[in-house]
């Protein structure tokens, strides 16, 4: 066991790049759907699938829902400064967004953690990084259409990565 997590510790620079890069591929895979409305009647073209009744979907990547999110933040902000938004679905959209947006925290840190020196400070706070993006992961890959979570390859890569990450951090703390 003691090998293990000395072999953990030793190899932690390319452990960390090696999640970094599995979870950017995540980020570029399908987490959800753009959903279109197509009667019933007509047939779903590729990419598009039928995702129930008159709603066809579009695969959209995590880094695409980002950056919507995001771009959905600035707008609802304007719209709220302009009074056509109320500030409390203004407080909503950002909160979603900011919420999001600890999927990337994890990254960051683990991406700079490769760049410098190892602390106990850092594999920490990459740790309660890992912490906060795992359920929010989840949540997006909870979907509405439970016959497509294969599909939403992105969300499940991106859930393995994580729970493999923070799995190597916490045993290589311990050594």
């Amino acid at each position: 066991m003691n090998n293990l997590l000395a072999g953990i510790t030793n190899r932690r620079r390319s452990m960390r790049l090696a999640i970094v890069l599995l979870s950017l591929l995540a980020l570029t895979g399908p987490w959800t759907f753009e959903q279109i409305m197509v009667p019933s009647q007509y047939e779903c073209t590729s990419p598009y699938v039928r995702l129930e009744g008159d709603f066809c979907g579009y695969p959209f990547s995590g880094l695409k829902a980002l950056t919507w999110l995001i771009v959905g933040s600035f707008h609802s902000l304007i719209a709220s400064l302009q009074g056509t938004n109320s500030v409390s679905q203004t407080i909503r959209v950002i909160g979603i967004s900011v919420l999001a947006l600890t999927t990337l925290l994890p990254i960051g840190l683990s991406f700079g953690a490769t760049l410098s020196a190892h602390t106990r400070v850092r594999t920490i706070w990459i740790i309660g990084a890992w912490v906060l993006a795992l359920p929010v992961g989840f949540l997006s890959g909870i979907s509405h259409y439970p016959k497509f979570y294969v599909v939403q390859w992105g969300t499940w890569l991106f859930l393995i990565t994580s729970a493999t990450a923070l799995s190597l951090e916490v045993a290589s703390l311990r050594n």
